[in-house]
């Protein structure tokens, strides 16, 4: 098992999905607070930034595309086309 091309997409996803469930999480409780109206908007709008560049970084580790362009070798280049 290769550490760099098996665990670290892993991890990586891993990392995403969380950061994406508590920032979805974040966003439904925000409905819910008493706060002024611009500030739920703005969190809102940088919580959905958060979520799509979560999802982003995600499926580009998954695909192991994330590493490739990390380390940069020919090899995983190669290797990431499939």
């Amino acid at each position: 098992m290769n550490f760099e091309f098996e665990i670290v997409p892993a991890l990586i996803v891993l990392v995403c999905v969380l950061a994406a469930w508590l920032a979805v999480h974040r966003m439904r409780a925000l409905g819910k607070k008493d706060l002024p109206d611009l500030r739920k908007v703005v969190e809102g709008v940088a919580l959905v930034v958060v979520v799509v560049a979560a999802l982003v970084v995600g499926r580009a580790a998954e695909s192991m595309q994330f590493c490739c362009i990390i380390s940069g070798c020919m090899k995983c280049l190669a290797s990431c086309t499939r």
